[in-house]
């Protein structure tokens, strides 16, 4: 199956920067697709892809990305165990020209396992 999503959000911060003096986003706009197949009962795959845009309090615009993938057995109706990758960051380089939209990125992509019980 395929689903897409379009969400926007407005924070509310107390200071336009955090403590660490990056800039607080106010609003963001985001759109979410994902890709979901379960070729039988226990089995599945799913990926999806993030891409959001945000503007800060001062107006400036930020573009971020976050993708992933999971392949996921479930043993039981309540348990299903997976194991993923995730990559995620700014949509362009720091050159603000070449894109940084990539599968995998030997500094900001994570291999996670997730056990999932449910009671």
């Amino acid at each position: 199956s395929v689903s897409w999503e379009t969400g926007i959000a407005r924070a509310f911060h107390q200071y336009s920067n955090s403590t660490t003096g990056a800039v607080n986003t106010a609003w963001r706009l985001s759109n979410w697709v994902n890709l979901y197949y379960g070729p039988g009962e226990k089995w599945f795959l799913s990926g999806d892809f993030i891409r959001n845009t945000g503007w800060s309090y001062q107006g400036v615009g930020r573009h971020s990305f976050s993708m992933g993938q999971t392949v996921g057995y479930r043993f039981t109706p309540s348990l299903t165990l997976s194991v993923g990758h995730t990559n995620e960051g700014d949509v362009l380089r720091s050159n603000g020209l070449t894109s940084n939209i990539a599968i995998f990125d030997s500094t900001t992509s994570r291999v996670f396992t997730s056990l999932m019980v449910i009671f």
